[in-house]
């Protein structure tokens, strides 16, 4: 009687570590799923991420070629306007200079 009741508490004592291996193998498992999921989002996040960066690169590649365009088309007015600057310039001395410019006070008077 006495092995019969050693080999029945072993048994139970086998199922209750087999319940426990079993829980514990599930819920491994769905840690596992769970990380798998945050890992194949974090995979798309990260794909989105360089795809805008791709994306934002190519902008700025486009915005300094379009800096240095206006910046030299800003250089070649500001000499155009130095050029316009002392060309009025001369024509107002010109003028101060020409007889004239007393005749063209009175008429406009």
């Amino acid at each position: 009687m006495f092995l019969e009741f050693v080999t029945f508490i072993m048994l139970l004592l086998v199922l209750v570590l087999k319940y426990g291996t079993v829980t514990r193998i599930v819920k491994l498992n769905q840690r596992l799923r769970d990380a798998e999921g945050k890992c194949r989002r974090s995979e798309d996040r990260l794909r989105l991420q360089r795809n805008e960066r791709r994306i934002a690169e190519r902008e700025e590649v486009g915005l300094t070629r379009q800096q240095v365009s206006l910046e030299s088309e800003m250089e070649r007015l500001e000499g155009d306007l130095t050029a316009l600057k002392e060309s009025n310039i001369e024509v107002l001395q010109q003028l101060t200079r020409s007889p004239n410019v007393e005749d063209l006070g009175e008429g406009l008077n």
